[in-house]
């Protein structure tokens, strides 16, 4: 598999991926790594991509910046990794969304768990009802 971008969502799916030791993964990013301890700043720099809207009409015309990650982790590493957990509304509506992915009876649904999985979070109880 080939996967262009190395976003959150790529890289988790690389991850997934990578676990069939039968496949061979390669993901590719065309911006830098983002380890440099001293460049936290991360937009309007070599790490955006420094999108812009088209002229918004309610906004009598204004072109509105749109950083996007141009560096591993994406546009998450733009926001400094900032996350937003999922209230318990949000939690059911993909639940449903997505059927079968309710509670096992454990108190936490499943798609908590996948999200788990997926980004080490550190403290699971938080996506409980």
């Amino acid at each position: 598999y080939i996967i262009l971008g190395a976003g959150l969502s790529e890289l988790a799916l690389a991850s997934r991926l990578s676990k069939d030791s039968s496949v061979c993964v390669l993901v590719l990013e065309a911006g830098a790594s983002g380890d440099d301890p001293e460049d936290r700043a991360r937009i309007g720099t070599q790490y955006d991509w420094a999108h812009q809207t088209v002229p918004q009409a309610n906004l009598g015309g204004r072109v509105i910046g749109w950083p996007r990650g141009k560096v591993l982790g994406g546009s998450t590493e733009m926001n400094a990794m900032y996350l937003v957990r999922p209230s318990s509304v949000e939690m059911d509506a993909w639940a449903e969304l997505l059927g079968g992915m309710d509670n096992d009876g454990s108190g936490i649904p499943k798609l908590a768990i996948h999200a788990h999985r997926n980004a080490q979070i550190r403290d699971i109880h938080t996506f409980t009802r």
